[in-house]
């Protein structure tokens, strides 16, 4: 083979093998731009900022958002289909400019959300708050169930569990001789409509069972007015349209009570009430505004009942000027002195009704004792049912009374009388 020949043969070997770099070259620029556009649309896609948008602006932005990733998806799917349609165009272009990149997507841009800085939108942003104060509602809790569950040990420490209340000891009563010497029945006071009983009073000994009494006594003036005796409802309606009333509040709202219409005045309030709420049965009464004989003594009233003559006679003394609660303790605790006087009043015509009518010598001592079940009871219905029946709120002393008698005179008290008075709440739990 001479020189010229081998000259062509390594031409034509450098053309060939440019031809196959060549070919190469376009299949790869193909192939890059049939995917290209895909990754441009995905890289410039924007970035959500992370803002707290306002819960009324929620179902806006929501629509908004639907209809961009509507149209990207569509500009997306455009851009594919050219590239995929025409791959010869795109190819000629290559061959032309290799450097030239193909044309860029175009994307929905967003619009910037303004952060919202009202109160509740702060709130959500910043989760729940833990409260670590020292009045935290569970520490608050916490205490109050210890208080309840101290004072309910406190209480059964001071006081007997088994109680010989009517309720609960039923064998130690009208269970004769062993409930008492008496005969008592349980039918001994019958309450009617429209009626009142007739109570019987002995000379030396009382004839009523003195918790039986007790109740028939709150029936009676607990009743509707509908169902009232004729002298009670004539009693009522004298008491509520009265001239009389007027001047009774009146005069016992004065510092000193003492005055030329006050014995009148008195004893017309004590027929008034020994109608309304005993049965008009308490007999041979007195009451006196008496400072002289209670000065020694640290007392806003007192009662007495003793025989004189062979018969029962009563006296109820009480302060003219004694009080007690100071003026501020009385508007601190939405009380008047007349509420008060009226009160220290009920409290001691309870006192003689109880000693004229209910039986000492029942086994119960605490049923007819002083301030006991029986009294306790009369009391506290007396105290809810006399701002209906009088238009005043009374106040009779029942704990310190209960108290003193528990203290002083060693009353075996349960805690059924201490719950029944209304001076204790038994917890939902045992203790």
């Amino acid at each position: 083979m001479d020189k010229t020949q081998t000259q062509l043969v390594v031409i034509l070997a450098a053309i060939t093998a440019g031809s196959v770099v060549t070919f190469e070259y376009l299949r790869w620029s193909d192939s890059r731009l049939k995917t290209q556009p895909v990754s441009l649309v995905a890289q410039t896609k924007p970035e959500t900022p992370q803002v707290t948008i306002h819960p009324g602006k929620k179902e806006e932005s929501a629509r908004q958002s639907q209809v961009d990733t509507f149209t990207n998806q569509s500009v997306v799917k455009t851009t594919v289909e050219t590239h995929t349609n025409n791959p010869k165009e795109s190819s000629q272009e290559s061959q032309h400019d290799v450097s030239a990149t193909p044309p860029v997507a175009e994307t929905a841009t967003q619009l910037p959300v303004v952060p919202c800085h009202c109160d509740q939108c702060k709130t959500n942003s910043q989760g729940p708050q833990t409260d670590i104060s020292a009045n935290r509602p569970s520490r608050i809790s916490r205490i109050k169930e210890d208080r309840t569950m101290l004072g309910a040990r406190l209480i059964k420490s001071k006081f007997h569990v088994q109680c010989s209340c009517d309720s609960h000891t039923k064998e130690l009563y009208f269970k004769w001789p062993y409930s008492c010497s008496a005969k008592h029945h349980e039918d001994d006071i019958v309450l009617q409509p429209n009626s009142r009983p007739t109570l019987i009073r002995e000379c030396e000994d009382s004839t009523y069972e003195s918790l039986s009494l007790a109740n028939r006594t709150i029936g009676y003036f607990s009743r509707s007015e509908s169902t009232m005796d004729t002298n009670q409802v004539a009693a009522l309606a004298q008491w509520r349209k009265n001239h009389e009333r007027t001047r009774v509040l009146e005069m016992l709202a004065q510092n000193d009570i003492r005055s030329k219409d006050t014995q009148f005045l008195t004893d017309w309030l004590v027929s008034q009430l020994n109608e309304i709420f005993f049965f008009g049965a308490i007999k041979d009464l007195e009451t006196v505004w008496n400072a002289k004989d209670l000065d020694d003594e640290p007392l806003l009233a007192d009662a007495i009942t003793e025989l004189k003559d062979g018969q029962s006679q009563s006296r109820i003394r009480l302060h003219p000027t004694r009080r007690c609660y100071t003026q501020l303790e009385n508007k601190r605790q939405g009380k008047t002195l007349a509420e008060e006087r009226m009160g220290s009043v009920l409290h001691e015509m309870l006192h003689v009704f109880l000693d004229q009518y209910a039986c000492p010598r029942c086994v119960t001592r605490e049923n007819w004792a002083s301030h006991g079940r029986a009294w306790q009871r009369i009391a506290k219905k007396i105290e809810e049912q006399s701002l209906g029946l009088l238009g005043i709120e009374t106040d009779i002393g029942r704990l310190t009374s209960f108290l003193a008698d528990w203290e002083d005179d060693g009353l075996r008290v349960s805690l059924c009388d201490v719950e029944a008075c209304g001076f204790w709440e038994r917890p939902e739990y045992n203790m």
